[in-house]
């Protein structure tokens, strides 16, 4: 994510908060440039295959939210153990002094839905 243009999202996932970064090392130091979540640990073909018919819809998660969508292979894509841990990677950034975090936001409600190419 953009590091010299002001605050830069860190989103966590259904199961993690995301934060607001403040930059503050210099662009040659980031290379003008923030990480923008956690990333993957599992590919979508692979989570969504652990959604098999019968299994229960997706319920809300630690945090509380709740994830609205019609198909459980692709609500299944964005389960929170697909993604690394985001805590880590901010303590990375604030260890390094990239950037600190202002804010930080609960995750109240995840959609998702077909995207256009037919699925």
């Amino acid at each position: 994510a953009p590091a010299d243009r002001g605050l830069s999202p860190l989103p966590g996932s259904r199961g993690a908060q995301s934060h607001l970064l403040l930059p503050e090392a210099g662009p040659d130091e980031a290379l003008a440039s923030l990480p923008h979540g956690a990333g993957r640990k599992r590919d979508r073909a692979g989570m969504s295959d652990r959604a098999k018919d019968g299994d229960r819809p997706p319920r809300a998660n630690p945090l509380g939210n709740r994830i609205i969508c019609a198909d459980r292979r692709m609500a299944a894509e964005e389960a929170p153990d697909a993604y690394k841990n985001i805590a880590r990677v901010l303590a990375d950034v604030e260890e390094a002094g990239l950037a600190r975090s202002i804010a930080r936001f609960r995750p109240i409600v995840t959609f998702k839905t077909a995207e256009a190419r037919g699925r």
